[in-house]
């Protein structure tokens, strides 16, 4: 008997590729699995303690401790969703595992590496504040003896547990970096007027936290940018990945220094939430981890150019997980903006991706030079707004820099256009600093909202006046 307590995922029949991953501008197989615990071995079962349950004050990091801050009279954090008991908790992950475990195309794409199957546990402490746990289980009766120990332990603890649902993988959404030679101009900028925005605010006093494959943070372009770091691969800090830091660079790389690329918001504090690995594959877990971690430490935005892509009602599992759900919320109920890209599924595939689908992100399509919605990126009911996304100028790992294209590199700009809307309007609330910037678009497409533009093109002077 079936016992999850959320729906789960599917690969949809007849898929090309891994459908529980956002693949870049074309289907590619992707790279092994994560290694959690950064090594080529793991022992069964065994809960991984995702990092980042409080704050180190950076960005002026709130503290959660005893906190029930309200936003808009909603409890940080609150949910309505019942309490699972430890034997139903266990139950639901016994069920989870033997349906992976019994059926080769849900194996083939939850199931990591050594045959484990990830599960998430979501949970909230007694202050409200989200936990997310993971647990790497080697069959049905580990899984639930595993899980019911979290679960015991949350409850406890005066928490409770409120989801059991597998750990899906999420992926960038960018495209490989090409082989193309380096654009002289930076052609979003030179469209769109950021610059402009400056003598008013350039993000200065801002805090943006790039959720992503983490950041080059001595980089030429991006020295001194980054004020605090975490990791949730098991790779550390130090193994960034070209895309995180080509997102970090759009949005913050350092102006006026003789070198490099320009960012649309260069005065911003950047948080580097590593929950991807460098070559851009990671957990639904980390990622909502991450995002709870930057909130902690004080993030005004958060950039999501990430997600788990999927066909939106199948019969039995979707994207939408509870893990990543309680994060949108709590960044919400704390205040705090948040942008994720649409994904790069293109007009006809019929897939979501997650996190953008959810309400409160802002889901970022992209457009390309010629002001048309580039050929990758998804068209979908969550769409809210359109920018610069293909053929995008920025900062890689390698102390370099180069094109990359996909709604990874659009979600930044809008990202940066919160950034400088928070700091030019400093006492007003996320929601509306969410409203500026999808009520002053730029209409394209059809007359109105459309499924490929949003409410059309950002308009960063409008979007900030």
């Amino acid at each position: 008997m079936r016992r999850w307590t959320t729906t789960s995922r599917l690969l949809a029949p007849g898929a090309a590729c891994v459908v529980m991953v956002v693949l870049l501008a074309a289907c590619s197989p992707p790279p092994p699995a994560p290694d959690p615990a950064g090594s080529g071995s793991r022992p069964p079962a065994r809960l991984i303690g995702l990092p980042g349950s409080g704050p180190s004050g950076a960005c002026n990091g709130i503290s959660t401790a005893g906190d029930t801050a309200t936003v808009g009279g909603t409890p940080a954090g609150s949910t309505d969703a019942p309490s699972l008991a430890p034997s139903d908790a266990a139950d639901a992950a016994y069920d989870l595992a033997a349906e992976v475990l019994a059926d080769p195309q849900l194996a083939a794409t939850i199931a990591i590496d050594d045959g484990s199957v990830p599960i998430v546990v979501t949970s909230v402490d007694g202050a409200g504040r989200p936990e997310i746990r993971q647990v790497l289980a080697d069959g049905a009766a580990d899984a639930a003896s595993s899980v019911r120990a979290v679960a015991d332990d949350t409850i406890r603890s005066g928490g409770e547990v409120l989801a059991v649902e597998p750990d899906q993988q999420v992926r960038a959404d960018a495209a490989p970096i090409t082989n193309d030679p380096l654009r002289p101009n930076q052609w979003a900028l030179d469209q769109f007027d950021f610059e402009p925005v400056w003598p008013r605010g350039n993000g200065s006093g801002v805090c943006v936290a790039i959720v992503d494959t983490g950041v080059k943070n001595d980089h030429p372009d991006l020295t001194g940018r980054v004020v605090a770091s975490n990791d949730w691969t098991g790779e550390g800090t130090a193994a960034a990945g070209h895309h995180g830091t080509h997102v970090a660079g759009i949005i913050a790389a350092v102006p006026d220094n003789a070198a490099g690329v320009v960012g649309a918001a260069p005065g911003v504090d950047l948080l580097n939430a590593k929950v991807l690995t460098a070559v851009g594959a990671g957990f639904d877990s980390w990622v909502a981890a991450g995002v709870i971690w930057s909130v902690d430490q004080g993030a005004d935005v958060v950039n999501l150019s990430l997600g788990a892509s999927c066909v939106p009602s199948p019969p039995t599992i979707t994207c939408r997980s509870s893990a990543m759900q309680l994060a949108m919320d709590y960044a919400r109920d704390r205040d705090v903006v948040v942008v994720a890209s649409a994904g790069n599924d293109g007009a006809s595939s019929g897939r979501w991706s997650y996190p953008a689908a959810f309400d409160w992100p802002i889901a970022v399509a992209s457009i390309s030079s010629d002001g048309t919605r580039s050929s990758f990126s998804t068209v979908a009911d969550y769409v809210d707004v359109a920018a610069p996304g293909a053929g995008i100028r920025s900062t890689i790992a390698n102390n370099g820099y180069a094109d990359m294209s996909g709604t990874s590199m659009a979600a930044p700009y809008v990202t940066a256009l919160a950034a400088l809307a928070r700091s030019i309007h400093p006492n007003e609330m996320a929601q509306q600093i969410r409203d500026r910037i999808v009520t002053t678009t730029t209409d394209r497409g059809s007359p109105g909202w459309d499924s490929s533009y949003g409410t059309g093109v950002i308009n960063p002077l409008l979007a900030t006046s």
